[in-house]
């Protein structure tokens, strides 16, 4: 049976309530599959909620539901989203070696006993500003966890609306995006949630502590690691 640490009040419909703070007279409510939900208390365990008939709600998807909401209400009051990213040159340093090696081994000693660290830290700020956080709005083929786009222009497309600039924002639990998606040329961020300790980080706004992966934004570059982001109200 699918304990979960978060459920929601039912006369506060948008209140997040955290097991360990929940009222054991109140009748919770799963937000993923918006089921009933019963409290336990533990003792030696951590307090939880728990599905007190059958339902359809799983563990992937109430990480998944959970770090989509989290995230887009997050992202409604984000003015600029930070990227920390480092820049690993060790190919072309490698290949410089190589160079040494083939030559004289002499000089490939001194350079290999004096190497130096070649990761550059970078920092990128994406204003945000006039761009708009959808749940699940359509955009072409596809259709995001979350669409950030600037409404400048629209036109129907296919029964959709499109919209230039857009940003895709995708929760990944177990499927990560497709080749398709990437290939679109569309700038992604994809945010990797595998447990309970993660929506815990992006409730408390730690988004530097989670894995994140960056597709088809200019700065990037092939060798870009440790990729770090953060939204900010200013």
């Amino acid at each position: 049976m699918l304990k979960i640490p978060y459920a929601v009040h039912p006369e506060y419909t948008n209140e997040l309530v955290y097991a360990e703070k929940a009222q054991k007279q109140v009748e919770y409510i799963c937000p993923a599959c918006n089921e009933k939900v019963k409290l336990k208390r533990g003792s030696i365990r951590c307090s939880h909620f728990f599905h007190s008939v059958k339902c359809s709600c799983t563990n992937e998807s109430y990480l998944h539901y959970m770090a989509k909401h989290l995230v887009y209400k997050h992202l409604q009051d984000a003015k600029t989203i930070q990227i920390n990213y480092e820049y690993d040159d060790s190919l072309k340093r490698e290949q410089y070696l190589n160079l040494f090696k083939l030559n004289n081994h002499r000089a490939f000693q001194n350079v290999r006993n004096n190497i130096y660290d070649s990761r550059e830290v970078k920092q990128e700020l994406i204003n945000i500003k006039n761009l708009t956080p959808k749940l699940e709005t359509k955009y072409s083929d596809f259709r995001p966890d979350i669409l950030l786009y600037q409404r400048q222009q629209l036109s129907l497309l296919e029964d959709s609306l499109m919209y230039d600039k857009p940003i895709f924002i995708e929760i990944v639990v177990t499927n990560a995006s497709s080749y398709k998606k990437i290939s679109s040329g569309v700038p992604i961020i994809e945010i990797k949630v595998i447990n309970f300790d993660d929506l815990r980080k992006i409730m408390n706004n730690e988004y530097e502590q989670l894995f994140v992966k960056l597709y088809n934004f200019d700065f990037l570059k092939k060798k870009t690691i440790n990729i770090k982001i953060g939204f900010n109200n200013h």
